[in-house]
């Protein structure tokens, strides 16, 4: 596996790579008598590609975190527009049927932690960290890794909170 996967994922999310577009596709259940399936979110005008969110967030403060989310709808097989979520009747899904979400990290420098000891101080260097500078970074970084995190058809769609920004392409690999 690629370096870039294992400088910003933790060891735990590293087993989760690649990430196929039909993860956590077609588990099936009954709640009330009606049959339900879960079934992945795709782009609505390019069918055929999965949705997977890159979502970059900020508390108005020198930093910006960054997520990686794939969500997994539960639909009820004889009305596809009807879902269903919340308490399912003691129905439990399965953890590889739910939805992903995986926070990046980057590595503590040994430069960051020279010029703010305050700030770094209590990290090792090469501790992780979800603390990002700039939403640049945390894109620049995403778009790299991309050919190792995913196999399939994505459609990706890039949210960046602080600025309101968003940008949305297609992908395969």
């Amino acid at each position: 596996m690629e370096k870039i996967l294992e400088d910003h994922f933790m060891d735990w999310d590293l087993e989760k790579f690649p990430i196929h577009d039909n993860y956590g596709e077609g588990f099936s259940f009954s709640v009330n008598n009606e049959k339900y399936i879960t079934k992945g979110s795709y782009d609505y005008q390019n069918k055929e590609y999965r949705n997977l969110v890159l979502e970059i967030t900020t508390f108005g403060v020198q930093h910006y975190y960054a997520s990686i989310k794939v969500a997994v709808n539960n639909i009820e097989i004889d009305k596809p527009s009807h879902m269903i979520g919340g308490y399912l009747g003691g129905v439990v899904i399965p953890d590889k049927c739910q939805r992903l979400k995986i926070e990046m990290h980057r590595k503590v420098t040994l430069e960051e932690k020279n010029n703010f000891p305050n700030r770094w101080g209590d990290y090792d260097v090469d501790d992780f960290t979800n603390a990002f500078y700039n939403e640049e970074e945390i894109i620049s970084v995403f778009k790299k890794m991309l050919p190792n995190l995913l196999k399939g058809k994505w459609n990706i769609d890039i949210r960046a909170y602080s600025n309101s920004s968003c940008e949305t392409f297609l992908v395969e690999y």
